[in-house]
């Protein structure tokens, strides 16, 4: 199925890099053109080369998903710059260190809730009045196979993706009625830095990050390790106009590990 954004106006937060990257380039490929929001401004300078070779216009954000300011910022940008926001990756975050709960210091544990749970609240505090307005507008968030299960050693995260699950079916619930259809996504073992990096705290005996990251992808049903591209194909649908129907769900892309009590050998 071809996804047609053409005239479709995206913000990506963390668009630098990982799921994010890709889901501006998928979005782009269908004609979108996007606001790219990224802490890290050579990397999200590097998304628009991408995007921008592909045909579409872009804009580039430098913000802080936990700063109010800042937010209120990268909104008001999108509006002043292409009149409209039609769709909204809710996206941004960082797996903060990975600790037994016991060992984890107050500090990194509001690091991590700060960014995954205030920053996803505030985009939404902000986006959301705009496709008010507009009567129209489709927003997902970046949950996790974390919104689903109990992963140890990664307590904060968990509970930011539990609590990002709510967000998105209560804000659902609140806006259908509104135009604004509002849904998540529940990625996996997907090889991005973040994932990779987890993968080598857990698993040590493995020197090489990205060896690390398919070792535990293989302990998936699918039996591999999923790509951020595969995240970002159903990004770009939930964003479409194809997911007409589609209001307050969390899609897992995980290759099956949330439909099983086990994993293969």
């Amino acid at each position: 199925m071809s996804v047609d954004m053409s005239g479709k106006n995206v913000i990506v937060t963390g668009a630098g890099g990982g799921i994010g990257r890709a889901t501006c380039i998928k979005l782009a490929e269908s004609g979108a053109n996007l606001v790219l929001v990224d802490r890290d401004k050579a990397l999200a300078d590097e998304t628009k080369k991408a995007v921008d070779a592909l045909g579409v216009s872009s804009l580039v954000v430098v913000a802080d998903v936990t700063s109010e300011e800042d937010v209120k910022n990268y909104v008001e940008r999108a509006v002043a710059e292409f009149g409209k926001i039609d769709g909204f990756f809710n996206n941004a975050g960082i797996e903060g260190r990975v600790q037994l709960m016991h060992e984890l210091s107050y500090a990194d544990w509001k690091k991590v809730i700060d960014v995954n749970l205030n920053g996803v609240f505030l985009g939404m505090r902000y986006v959301v009045p705009v496709m008010r307005r507009q009567k129209s507008g489709a927003i997902v968030c970046t949950g996790s196979i974390a919104s689903f299960l109990g992963l140890p050693t990664t307590i904060g995260y968990n509970a930011a993706k539990h609590a990002v699950a709510g967000i998105v079916r209560t804000v659902a619930t609140e806006e259908a009625r509104n135009g604004i259809r509002v849904n998540g996504v529940a990625p996996g073992f997907i090889n991005t830095r973040m994932f990779q990096d987890i993968a080598h705290v857990l698993l040590p005996e493995v020197a090489d990050k990205h060896k690390a990251a398919e070792t535990a992808g293989s302990s998936a049903p699918i039996g591999r390790l999923g790509q951020p591209e595969e995240v970002a194909n159903v990004v770009r649908f939930l964003l479409s106009d194809e997911a007409s129907l589609m209001v307050g769900a969390m899609v897992a892309v995980d290759g099956g590990v949330t439909a099983t009590a086990t994993t293969a050998d």
